[in-house]
């Protein structure tokens, strides 16, 4: 996890490459990981928004399925604003 600061806005990037065998194993992990970190920030650092960053062809293909956009929804997961394309 990544923390920055600019001003009063505070965030920090869980960044997830998405290079393991299986892209359906790789999403379960990163939600896994974002949801405790998200848990963790409540209390050590309420103010900081917490965003998860993928590359490219993950957030325009497999966050796009039946699968991951219920999920996505769901739990409130934050995707960064920009990624880079490639894995």
């Amino acid at each position: 996890m990544i923390a920055a600061e600019r001003g009063s806005d505070r965030i920090a990037v869980e960044i997830k490459t998405f290079v393991g065998a299986s892209d359906l194993h790789d999403l379960y992990e990163a939600l896994g990981q974002y949801l405790m970190y998200r848990v963790h920030l409540r209390y050590s650092d309420p103010e900081r928004r917490l965003y998860l960053a993928v590359p490219q062809d993950v957030r325009l293909g497999l966050l796009q399925e039946p699968i991951a956009v219920p999920a996505m929804d769901t739990f409130g997961i934050a995707l960064s604003p920009s990624t880079r394309s490639g894995r």
